[in-house]
C-alpha cells in the first residue's frame, strides 16, 4: 500500500508550537502536496509518495528521502521558523507526534518507522539549541489508535485489541488521551521537560513481549460461565 505524503494519519509529520500566552496551532501533515513542497522549499513535483506495507528492502531512495524530510527534517524546519516569535514571547514549547515504531519493528511500517526513530534524535537536538531561549522541544509517542498509517502494519487491529486485554489500564488509547497529554506538554506545569519522548499507550511498552493476558481483563462472552 501507499500512502501520500500528505494524509498517512499518524505517519508523517505533525507538529505543534506556540509561544507562552498563545494559541496552540496543529500543523497537521493532511496537507497538500503544494502546501509542503512551499513549506518545504521545494519543487511541488518533487514530493511524492512513502511505500508502506511489503519488504522494508524494497523501499525506494526517493521514498526514504521523503520520509525523512517531511516526519523529521519539517520540525527542524518549522522551529527555525518559529524560533524568533517564540523567543519574543518568551518562550513556550514546540512538540510533535512519533510512534514505537521508530524504536521497534512494526512489520510493514518500513522506512516510516526510520524516520520516526529519526525525529525523536531531532527533538532531543532541538531542545538543546532551544533551551537557552526558554523554548521545550517533545514528543508524544501514542498506542494504536486508527489512522490510515497505522492500517498498513501487520497485525494492527489485534494490537487494538490486545490494548483492551493485556495492557495495565486495559483499555485502547483515545485522541482526548493524546490531546490531555499535548496540553500538559505546552502548559508551564511541565516547565522542565524537555528532549523526553512520553509514551501514551495504557502502559504496553512496560511489558515483555509475549506477555500473557492481564489476569483482571474482562474474557469474551464466549468464554464465560
Amino acid at each position: 500500500m501507499r500512502g501520500s505524503g500528505a494524509d498517512s494519519g499518524l505517519g508523517l509529520g505533525q507538529h505543534q508550537c506556540g509561544g507562552r500566552g498563545q494559541r496552540h496551532g496543529l500543523m497537521e501533515d493532511r496537507i497538500e502536496n503544494v502546501q509542503l513542497a512551499a513549506f518545504l522549499g521545494r519543487d511541488p513535483e518533487s514530493v511524492g509518495e512513502v511505500e508502506m506495507g511489503g519488504e522494508f528492502l524494497n523501499v525506494p531512495r526517493e521514498g526514504g528521502r521523503l520520509a525523512l524530510d517531511v516526519s523529521a527534517y519539517s520540525l527542524v524546519a518549522m522551529a527555525r521558523a518559529a524560533r524568533p516569535l517564540m523567543k519574543a514571547a518568551g518562550g513556550g514549547s514546540i512538540m510533535t507526534l512519533t510512534f514505537a515504531g521508530g524504536n521497534r519493528v512494526a512489520p510493514g511500517y518500513n522506512m516510516m518507522g526510520v524516520a520516526k526513530a529519526a525525529l525523536e534524535s531531532t527533538v532531543r537536538y532541538l531542545a538543546y539549541d532551544l533551551g537557552p531561549d526558554g523554548i521545550r522541544v517533545n514528543a508524544l509517542s501514542p498506542g494504536p489508535i486508527p489512522t490510515v498509517s497505522g492500517m498498513v502494519i501487520s497485525g494492527f487491529e489485534e494490537s487494538l485489541q490486545v490494548m483492551t486485554t493485556h495492557s495495565p489500564l486495559l483499555r485502547s488509547v483515545t485522541p482526548r488521551d493524546v490531546g490531555n497529554a499535548a496540553v500538559w506538554y505546552a502548559a508551564d506545569i511541565s516547565s522542565a521537560v524537555t528532549g523526553a519522548t512520553v509514551s501514551i499507550d495504557g502502559g504496553m511498552g512496560i511489558l515483555l513481549a509475549g506477555a500473557a493476558a492481564h489476569p483482571r481483563a474482562r474474557k469474551p462472552v464466549s468464554e464465560r460461565p
